[in-house]
């Protein structure tokens, strides 16, 4: 009997042989898909922490009175007030 096609031991071979190249272009494609992902994970961090950082009550954010102390009624408050 004469085969018209490849033997099956022949079409694994091919199959194999393709699906490793494949492997290997992937592989090849990972480092730099891994720092499109990175870089675009940093974005989003970014810019979530751009949007919600003025609502954290951190420690910059808390209300010191310190640093809003007035030294108290100026002369026209006592002028006002006769004292």
């Amino acid at each position: 009997m004469a085969t018209i096609g490849p033997t099956r031991a022949e079409s694994i071979g091919f199959v194999a042989s393709m699906l490793i190249v494949r492997v290997e272009d992937y592989m090849r494609q990972l480092p730099f898909r891994a720092s499109v992902l990175v870089s675009q994970l940093r974005h989003v961090i970014g810019v979530v922490v751009t949007l919600l950082g003025p609502s954290w009550d951190g420690p910059v954010a808390r209300y010191r009175p310190e640093d809003h102390y007035v030294r108290g009624p100026g002369p026209k408050w006592r002028e006002k007030h006769g004292l």
